[in-house]
């Protein structure tokens, strides 16, 4: 397992970074076309299947010797990758988050979302929290791999209307994790965490890996995408699945 460290960007703008050292002390969850392990790729417009794969590379990633690819073709093309692993999960007990990206395009960076309940009662769809690199956050960078740490970042909700934020975190002014958790203490995960491409967005594809997730009373867990072994998503046969 190769795990290779970024450092600019964050410190920067004053935010911590998560160390190599807690992706290294996490447990390892390999996700391949082999065992996805939960996770799924999806067409949000639609709820069908979606159009990202696992590739090799691009570069060096944070783990492993691939990624998970999300693109889009045009403005109306919206794709995530995701998993229900952690519905349930309140927001209170998350302990760290953390993922890497690279885009060549800098006009987006691969977004982090929680389907969300902002109140045990709720029934109606609540939306979702965003983590938006370069809204309230630090920008995506062009062709290196990047970390993104968001619980020390700004997160904005999809659904402002009373049967979602009730008109708090608007994307127009996201909030800290700090306020997201005092204005909804006993928020969760609504089904689906995931990672999205697209919502007005000209075409573009993104990478993402070693996403790390941390629970109390379930500790922590760091998600390695990769190709199949012996294959990428680009059809170049050239992963070496013994990295």
């Amino acid at each position: 397992m190769r795990l290779r460290t970024l450092s600019a960007i964050w410190a920067a703008v004053g935010l911590s970074l998560v160390l190599a050292t807690t992706v290294a002390a996490s447990d390892v969850v390999s996700v391949s076309p082999n065992d996805m392990n939960g996770w799924f790729f999806l067409n949000d417009n639609t709820n069908g299947p979606g159009t990202g794969h696992m590739v090799s590379g691009p570069g060096h990633p944070a783990l492993g010797s691939g990624s998970a690819e999300i693109g889009v073709v045009n403005a109306a093309d919206r794709q995530l990758l995701g998993t229900n692993a952690f519905s349930g999960t309140k927001l209170a007990d998350i302990t760290l988050l953390s993922y890497w990206t690279y885009q060549v395009d800098a006009s987006h960076a691969m977004p982090f979302q929680l389907n969300i309940r902002y109140h045990p009662t709720d029934t109606a769809w609540q939306g979702r929290l965003v983590f938006e690199p370069g809204n309230g956050n630090p920008a995506g960078a062009s062709g290196a791999w990047q970390q993104w740490n968001p619980m020390v970042g700004k997160w904005w909700a999809s659904e402002t209307r009373a049967v979602g934020s009730n008109g708090l975190c608007p994307q127009g002014s996201p909030c800290t994790w700090a306020q997201v958790k005092t204005y909804w203490p006993n928020a969760s995960v609504n089904g689906t965490l995931l990672f999205k491409a697209g919502g007005g967005w000209a075409a573009w594809k993104g990478n993402v890996d070693a996403f790390t997730i941390g629970v109390q009373n379930r500790g922590t867990t760091t998600f390695d995408f990769e190709p199949a072994c012996g294959e990428d998503g680009d059809d170049q046969g050239d992963n070496n699945c013994g990295d």
